[in-house]
């Protein structure tokens, strides 16, 4: 049978279910989807058109000695949508062969089909003789390929290259920002005003949100008059201006570290001409420069945004990222950063523009960057935000420039900072402030991503106000709102995204412990706890059951019914209750008013602080290791 090559993006079958092993199979005569996918529908609630058939269909696998396939289900789906540099392809009343022998979730789009959406052997042929007239199609040491192997190996170099494809989830896949070409026409001067000019109209309007929201009297002109100031600070695009005026990134390179330069990959002619402009673009802007003696070269990728017909490119700093001395830099608890909102009343919320491209990367450093394109080595200026020390420096950059308004007003997570007053005069004494530093480092935010006076404030996930502190509801019903985990991948979405929740849910650990055992069971099936692997796993395969499915269920309505914290004030009483059975402990923290103590606890007036819960065993052994450390 023809070796199997995965398109680079996957599939989704009636809108519900994600196949990402999706074979375009030259030699396949028919469709064939695999029993996984089907149970995966059927848990999901989808009714599809399946046909029964008294005289199975045999399907032959390449290979004269192989036996045929015997199948007697077939099914319509209604839409199949592929994945593509362009955007979304769907395919309408897509008939294809059940696999009931295959618990996987894979689909196999068969020749005509192919050759239906333009698909032409001939055209490929032709196609290779114009490149080259010869080819080296021999197989790998070790490995022993059939002739269609071969040709759809040849195929597939037309499409990627050999290298491992790029897993989003790994954080590696590094964004370069959008920037405009300057035109030398003389009237850059005139399109920079217009810019600044769109950019004070944002600015207005937010004066005008804030208003809206409550600003009285003379707040609304102070804010208007304040931000008129300050307007070179933003920028709705990055241009050519400098760096942060800060130390740039020096990388630390491990000892003996080789340097690493991929090979030329192949890109159709839409995605080059896109990355000729671009780079162009990036270069006039400074933000690169052309290093054809570049030691070391990344592949750069070309991925569609949300955004129809819309590109970017995207650079695999993993090779230098595998070489590189991480730097320490220490990152804010945000638990406890929430202590410094306890009585606050106004807040506001700034972003950087387009982040991480505005931090300077050192001069030294820049080669281990650099990527090769058709057109050259190119190597950047900027900090990426996929390369190891990225975090850590921009951490750094924000205490270096904040540092003495940290913890006393603003809190800062990477690019997002939140500020915080008891007073609206107070709040705009300390937005001066922080814009005036803005200007003084050269840091530009971002006029449509800030608000300047809010009530209430999301910020890092949490809805902040006088009140106390809780999860963002968008968040909470994008969780309440998921189907039935079909795949480990599903499943592992779910409990990273409930664990950042887990202080507001008494008993979490309890709760999620059946869904977290069969999350270790699927890891030890794939073999990694990366995502892409353990999208491969089927959870019924791995013994899901109808108890996960309830608990599930459980945990989402726990989302419901999440509990939000109050600020911590000292003029009150902590309560402290813990509570433990053979396997799990817990514990909630309260605040109480001073005189509630002499009240029965029914009557006592209980404001949730913290809850926190554990698995025994985990702690055992946890204990087990320390006592073992300190007898050595």
């Amino acid at each position: 049978m023809p070796e199997r090559r995965r398109t680079d993006r996957g599939a989704m079958v009636e809108a519900l279910v994600r196949v990402d092993n999706v074979l375009l199979d030259t030699g396949a005569d028919v469709n064939v989807v695999s029993r996984g996918v089907m149970d995966a529908l059927a848990a999901k609630g989808a009714s599809v058109a399946v046909a029964t058939h008294d005289k199975p269909r045999q399907i032959y696998p390449y290979g004269a000695d192989a036996a045929p396939l015997e199948m007697r289900r077939s099914v319509k789906f209604t839409s199949v949508t592929l994945e593509t540099a362009c955007g979304p392809l769907t395919l309408r009343g897509l008939q294809a062969w059940v696999d009931d022998t295959s618990s996987l979730i894979e689909l196999i789009i068969s020749r005509p089909v192919m050759e239906v959406l333009g698909f032409s052997v001939d055209d490929l042929l032709v196609g290779a003789r114009q490149q080259n007239a010869e080819w080296d199609v021999s197989p790998q040491a070790g490995q022993s390929q059939t002739s269609m192997a071969r040709i759809q190996r040849l195929m597939a170099d037309g499409r990627e290259s050999d290298e491992p494809q790029l897993d989003e989830s790994d954080g590696m896949e590094c964004a370069t920002p959008a920037v405009e070409r300057p035109t030398g026409d003389g009237r850059d001067e005139e399109r920079r005003k217009m810019k600044e000019e769109a950019v004070l109209g944002i600015l207005m309007s937010k004066v005008a949100d804030a208003q809206a929201r409550g600003l009285t009297a003379e707040e609304p002109a102070r804010l208007e008059s304040l931000l008129s100031r300050h307007v070179d600070v933003f920028r709705d695009d990055l241009g050519n201006d400098p760096p942060v005026k800060v130390e740039p990134l020096k990388v630390r390179v491990k000892p003996d570290s080789k340097p690493v330069k991929c090979g030329m990959r192949r890109y159709p002619p839409a995605h080059l001409e896109y990355m000729r402009e671009h780079v162009a673009a990036l270069e006039a802007n400074g933000m690169v420069y052309k290093n054809n003696r570049a030691t070391w070269a990344a592949a750069p990728r070309i991925v569609p945004k949300r955004d129809a017909g819309v590109l970017r490119m995207t650079i695999d700093s993993r090779p230098i990222n595998a070489c590189t001395e991480p730097m320490p830099w220490p990152m804010p608890n945000l638990d406890s950063a929430m202590a410094c909102l306890v009585g606050t009343k106004a807040y506001f919320t700034l972003d950087w523009t387009k982040g991480y491209w505005q931090l300077p990367l050192h001069a030294d450093s820049q080669e281990f960057f650099s990527f090769m394109t058709p057109f050259g080595v190119c190597t950047p200026t900027r900090v990426l935000m996929g390369q190891t020390d990225a975090v850590a420096y921009c951490q750094s950059v924000v205490h270096q420039m904040f540092g003495e308004l940290l913890f006393r007003g603003l809190l800062a997570w990477l690019d997002d900072l939140l500020g915080s007053a008891k007073s609206v005069a107070s709040l705009f004494d300390l937005l001066d402030q922080v814009l005036a530093t803005c200007a003084e480092f050269g840091l530009k935010l971002s006029p449509k991503k800030c608000h300047f006076y809010l009530a209430e404030a999301e910020w890092c996930g949490k809805i902040i106000s006088a009140a106390g502190v809780t999860h963002s509801p968008r968040r909470i019903q994008g969780l309440i709102d998921l189907a039935l985990p079909t795949t480990a991948a599903d499943l592992q979405q779910f409990v990273c995204a409930t664990n950042w929740m887990r202080a507001s849910i008494p008993d979490y650990n309890k709760l999620i412990d059946p869904l977290r055992r069969l999350l270790d069971v699927a890891v030890k099936a794939a073999g990694s706890s990366k995502k892409k692997a353990l999208a491969r796993v089927a959870l019924s395969l791995v013994g899901w059951s109808q108890d996960h499915a309830a608990c599930f269920e459980d945990v989402k309505s726990a989302l419901v019914n999440i509990v939000p914290l109050s600020h911590p004030r000292s003029d009150m009483e902590v309560c402290v209750f813990t509570d433990a059975s053979v396997k799990f402990w817990g514990a909630v923290a309260t605040q109480i008013p001073s005189e509630d103590l002499s009240l029965p606890l029914e009557d006592q007036r209980h404001e949730p602080r913290h809850s926190s819960a554990g698995h025994l065993p985990a702690l055992a052994s946890a204990g087990r290791s320390w006592r073992k450390k300190r007898t050595l």
